[in-house]
């Protein structure tokens, strides 16, 4: 390949928009940057679950290609895994017929459409590269194993894993593909990335210590770890004013912990809000946000949150001590420790210095490990490094 060459990519994500999630968000910030920057010619293909949705749009200057699916995969009984079906069919034929478009295939999320561009990698002579989204209770080659998105993708497990690269987010996801087989020379570590806005933060801390949550509601996310936490930390006539929690975001699990807020009697403490297109004004609001999950692979929110110079206050999983340095740019607890996490925030209560200090280094982290151009360059360099293994095709 030539190197002065733009690398020509299709990056398949199996959801994409309406459907919002962090896995999503990421591609197309990734795709978007390294079509603005020059760094490579992406374009995303995905399928056409929903109702409505275009078949080819311009996205935030991303060609986005649906294929066909079936509507209401995602909510109909008795239709997931027909849906499935056409989907992969419908990606293998499209793949093919436009294999003369690219030079590498970057598959976000590791499923049954990664066993489906194996195929076409190996037919077409194209790299393929895929980026795995979790570890831990969530994590993709457990959700293989046991047919969670599809009955029987254990038997497509090893076709998945026999890609030229796979994209650790953190070192659990590197461990479990080690230990799936996947050689570690075969593991490239590159980190989600994040814009960072060019103008700094304005320290704004204020009265009661102002926390944010961004993300769904879902078990997976541990929230009501916070809750019960707020209540043990619940402010005396002499221990300070305490905190207040925003809940940016909505899911399954709203109801329960709406009805555990009325139970700790703490409805003027925490506030839901619902999914909403504000999230950066509540960022500027903020103290700190927090991120209590049980598995991540590394955290839209959480990098979104360092890149406005707002530290997290985070679980002890590999998937946020990968990004955050407890006492340094943020504040980290055991999962699920109510308690552990009620005295953090009685500390940072006590010495508001200690939040302000940790967001002025979360925004150095958020600059120097994980700004988008910088992560681009590695995944532009991977491309190379495949293609340049003599495997690149058309």
């Amino acid at each position: 390949m030539d190197v002065t060459a733009r690398p020509r990519v299709v990056m398949v994500v199996r959801l994409f928009a309406p459907w919002v999630g962090g896995m999503e968000r990421q591609a197309l910030k990734l795709a978007s940057e390294m079509n603005r920057s020059g760094l490579a010619e992406v374009r995303i293909v995905t399928g056409r679950w929903f109702r409505g949705t275009a078949v080819d749009e311009i996205v935030e200057g991303v060609p986005v290609h649906r294929h066909p699916a079936l509507f209401g995969e995602q909510s109909v009984r008795g239709r997931r895994k027909l849906g499935a079906i056409v989907y992969m069919l419908s990606l293998f034929v499209h793949l093919l017929r436009t294999r003369r478009s690219f030079s590498v295939i970057h598959v976000h999320g590791l499923s049954y459409h990664a066993a489906v561009c194996r195929l076409v990698s190996m037919i077409t002579g194209a790299p393929m590269i895929v980026k795995l989204a979790n570890a831990g209770d969530a994590s993709d080659i457990a959700k293989m194993r046991r047919g969670q998105h599809l009955p029987g993708t254990r038997l497509l497990l090893g076709l998945a894993l026999g890609g030229d690269r796979y994209v650790a987010l953190n070192p659990a996801i590197r461990e479990e593909l080690e230990a799936a087989g996947v050689s570690p020379v075969r593991i490239v570590d590159i980190p989600n990335g994040v814009d960072v806005p060019p103008l700094p933060r304005v320290p704004r801390r204020r009265g009661r210590l102002r926390l944010v949550y961004v993300g769904r509601l879902h078990a997976q996310k541990s929230l009501d770890t916070v809750v019960h936490a707020l209540a043990l930390s619940r402010p005396s006539e002499d221990s300070g004013p305490g905190a207040v929690l925003d809940v940016i975001g909505d899911g399954p699990d709203r109801d329960r912990l709406e009805t555990v807020v009325r139970d700790k009697r703490l409805e003027e403490t925490v506030r839901f809000h619902g999914t909403s297109d504000r999230v950066e004004d509540f960022l500027l609001q903020a103290d700190g946000l927090v991120l209590p999950s049980r598995a991540e692979g590394i955290s839209n929110a959480l990098l979104e949150a360092m890149a406005h110079g707002v530290p997290g206050i985070v679980s002890d999983i590999a998937g946020n001590t990968s990004v955050v340095t407890d006492g340094r740019d943020g504040f980290v607890f055991p999962v699920g420790d109510a308690a552990g996490l009620a005295r953090v925030l009685q500390r940072l209560t006590a010495d508001p210095s200690l939040i302000e200090r940790a967001g002025t280094e979360a925004l150095e982290t958020a600059r120097s490990r994980f700004s988008l151009p910088g992560v681009g360059a590695r995944y532009r360099a991977e491309y190379e490094a495949m293609t340049d293994d003599g495997r690149a095709g058309g």
